[in-house]
């Protein structure tokens, strides 16, 4: 099956670039194989926010970016985007994705196997998890489907899917309603790689406490295709609700679950300001989790930190690191985004203020090895703008030892609408300099402090989330409509100057 399609304007072919592939961009600063995007589809919004995986690479070297932005009438978010370069930023497509003009998405994700294909997911505004498997270029469709409804099984947020080793198609959400009617609920299915159906489904519940469990904002899969996922939650479930714990729960091959291991703040002496909140995790081919988040301490109350835990694959405790902010105060707590590459090192982004301007937002991105040694850090801004910066990074890395950071922010000017920002650059924190606007900065890497399994730092112990297996989420097949953005109203590539 193939996508019923919408192109704003005629494909313009490039002889040399083959499979039908168009040239769309601008480069400055001649060739070279590091490399920054600067992309706005039309002359609206387009945005990084709400969930992700950052870019993914094929074998080719290619990079596939997600993101959603506006329509051409400046309905907000209208679209799913995803766009494709090759090795050197050259965008070769850019489609937008939706099944109904009048639906907004909501929080996105996709993942790529090594041959280009493609699983695209994301949430409506009505509460639907669509998704499909698109082939390397972008058009040809093997299968679309939608996971939840209007009422009675709302899939509402927290969208994120990986395809696993052995095939399997895996994506996870926040269920309003379906697995527990008082609160929301984690759960994740693997869907039928020839359908898109639900082979299998998952859930974690709080039932009569009502703790109501948000799911990360990403998962890890390791080698073997187990999976793990985190999850944060209400501690102390009554008003006013502040206190905050967290579940890692690990899921076999065939979707049984292994474990479930809960961290929080020292339990005899919680109070409603204890904060231990996982936002994802990603995990190494051996099934070591680096799960991510923020600390708060009401006993030692110094604000919030970012917070780093490593298991092993059977949930043991390795070691958990507490990331202060810098000097100013700035940075620190993990939203988003954290990921390892193939020698276990893990790569973690955080919000900043270049310079310590409150109007200048940036991303500083951090090394660990993994035994919990910071490398180096780095710091990606904006190098013109001066009233605005980067918001809602994404870190990613690929099996050559590249890194991607995405962003977004205003495109060109700080008065103009936003839109996506891609670095790449090497793991080993060289080729720092400007990138055109962008510039890879060498910043001071935080001190990072070891978290003790006491009284005055985190304790562990059997999660008191419900399990519930295949809770049947509703499903169907649905239309998703291409729209092929051939002429982008801002496409630059720029190399280091």
């Amino acid at each position: 099956m193939r996508i019923t399609e919408r192109k704003e304007s005629p494909i313009r072919g490039m002889a040399g670039m083959g499979g039908g592939a168009i040239s769309l961009f601008n480069n400055s600063g001649g060739s070279g194989e590091y490399w920054a995007l600067e992309l706005r589809p039309n002359s609206y919004d387009a945005l990084t926010a709400s969930a992700g995986n950052g870019a993914k690479v094929d074998s080719d070297g290619n990079v596939y970016v997600s993101f959603y932005f506006d329509d051409n009438s400046g309905n907000s978010e209208r679209f799913a985007g995803i766009v494709k370069t090759d090795s050197l930023g050259s965008v070769q497509w850019l489609n937008g994705y939706q099944s109904d003009t009048t639906v907004s998405v909501g929080s996105y994700s996709h993942d790529v196997t090594s041959s280009g294909t493609i699983l695209h997911a994301y949430r409506t505004t009505n509460n639907r998890l669509e998704h499909q498997l698109l082939a390397t270029d972008g058009s040809t469709q093997t299968w679309s489907y939608r996971y939840g409804s209007s009422s009675g099984s709302r899939l509402t947020s927290r969208v994120s899917c990986r395809i696993a080793p052995n095939g399997d198609h895996l994506m996870s959400a926040r269920d309003n309603d379906l697995v527990d009617a008082q609160a929301s609920s984690f759960i994740m299915f693997r869907a039928n790689s020839s359908t898109g159906a639900i082979d299998d489904d998952n859930a974690l519940y709080s039932g009569s406490s009502g703790s109501s469990p948000d799911p990360g904002y990403q998962f890890g899969v390791d080698s073997s295709s187990n999976s793990y996922f985190v999850m944060s939650y209400y501690d102390i479930p009554q008003a006013p609700n502040y206190a905050i714990a967290s579940t890692i729960v690990k899921y076999n091959s065939s979707g049984a679950e292994q474990w479930k291991k809960e961290y929080t703040i020292n339990p005899t002496g919680l109070t409603q300001w204890d904060v231990l909140q996982l936002n994802g995790c990603d995990v190494t081919s051996g099934g070591d989790v680096y799960a991510y988040g923020k600390i708060v301490r009401d006993n030692n109350f110094v604000g919030a930190r970012g917070l780093i835990i490593k298991t092993d694959s059977s949930g043991t405790t390795q070691w958990v690191k507490m990331v202060p902010p810098d000097s100013n105060g700035r940075g620190g707590v993990i939203d988003y985004s954290g990921c390892v590459d193939s020698s276990d090192n893990f790569y973690w982004v955080e919000s900043n203020k270049y310079n310590n301007d409150a109007s200048r937002s940036s991303l500083v991105v951090h090394k660990m090895n993994s035994s919990g040694v910071v490398q180096w850090a780095r710091e990606m801004y904006h190098n013109t703008h001066t009233t605005t910066g980067f918001n809602w990074g994404y870190v990613s890395v690929d099996s050559n030892d590249n890194l991607y950071v995405q962003g977004y922010s205003k495109v060109t000017s700080s008065s103009d609408p936003n839109g996506i920002y891609v670095i790449k650059v090497p793991t080993d924190g060289t080729e720092t300099g400007d990138y055109g606007p962008i510039t890879w900065a060498t910043k001071t890497a935080r001190t990072i402090e070891n978290v003790a399994n006491n009284s005055n730092g985190y304790a562990t112990g059997n999660s008191p989330l419900s399990s519930s297996s295949n809770p049947s989420a509703t499903e169907g097949s649905l239309t998703i409509n291409r729209t092929n953005i051939s002429s982008p109203t801002v496409n630059n590539v720029h190399t280091k100057t």
